[in-house]
């Protein structure tokens, strides 16, 4: 995609040049990943799956996370270096990154427009089984050279909302308070259980309550910085969104 388009459709959005230029990788990305022989050994989750896959008003994002049936990172490394030339994007390498035995990552390298490099976070976590039945759901694309269909494993919106409220205790991203009041605003239900036991299983604590409103606390001082550049219909408040989060969740899980 050329600047020109990159500039108009950012305008169109009102959100940054590079935001636009971001989601629009991801979309490349994806649409690859679709045809990945692995498919059915991973199943994409967190934030910028939300977006791609079932709420187009949802906040940008800027990384790609996947729940891994089996460790296949190597083979979707080779899988995307071998169908990346095919895309509208000046992708350059591939950087390994942190491995460990329940958990890989690694970048994808790109030029943007303006002659910068630029990145793609992809991580794989095999640290939990998931506790309910992927869906199969069609991509949500807005870009015209990437028509689809691509159908891709997505988790259930009520799992991603169990691992949002590990998130927002665990996290520094403020943008993890903003999406438990985001999928609530849009009917998703918080499963105290589920959300528990995730918070076992990856961080060997028990949920407390009190330590999840202090995590929300300490969302303030990010607050903007932290979601500004992914917000199209401008900031919301702090202290509005936050309040609804820590009365959402004390009704769900006090």
């Amino acid at each position: 995609m050329d600047a020109r388009t990159i500039q108009s459709l950012a305008a169109k959005n009102r959100i940054p040049r590079g935001t636009l230029e971001k989601d629009y990788t991801l979309s490349s990305l994806l649409s690859i990943i679709a045809d990945f022989p692995g498919i059915d050994k991973i199943v994409f989750k967190g934030g910028t799956s939300v977006k791609k896959m079932f709420f187009r008003d949802f906040r940008y994002s800027e990384d790609l996370d996947f729940n891994g049936l089996e460790d296949v990172t190597e083979d979707l490394i080779e899988h995307l270096r071998g169908n990346m030339g095919g895309l509208n994007v000046d992708f350059t390498e591939i950087i390994p990154k942190d491995r460990t035995r329940v958990s890989a990552s690694f970048r994808v390298m790109y030029k943007s427009v303006n002659g910068t490099r630029s990145s793609v976070n992809v991580d794989m976590s095999m640290r939990m089984n998931l506790m309910m039945k992927p869906q199969t759901r069609e991509m949500l694309t807005d870009y015209e050279d990437l028509p689809g269909p691509y159908h891709i494993p997505v988790m259930d919106l009520e799992e991603i909302m169990a691992e949002k409220i590990s998130a927002v205790t665990y996290s520094a991203h403020a943008r993890h308070v903003y999406d438990v009041w985001f999928l609530h605003e849009h009917g998703v239900k918080i499963r105290p259980e589920m959300a528990k036991e995730k918070i076992i299983t990856v961080h060997g604590e028990k949920f407390e309550l009190e330590k999840f409103m202090d995590g929300v606390d300490k969302k303030r001082g990010n607050w903007v910085d932290g979601l500004r550049q992914y917000m199209p219909h401008g900031m919301p408040s702090f202290e509005d969104i936050s309040e609804k989060v820590r009365g959402i969740v004390t009704d769900a899980m006090g």
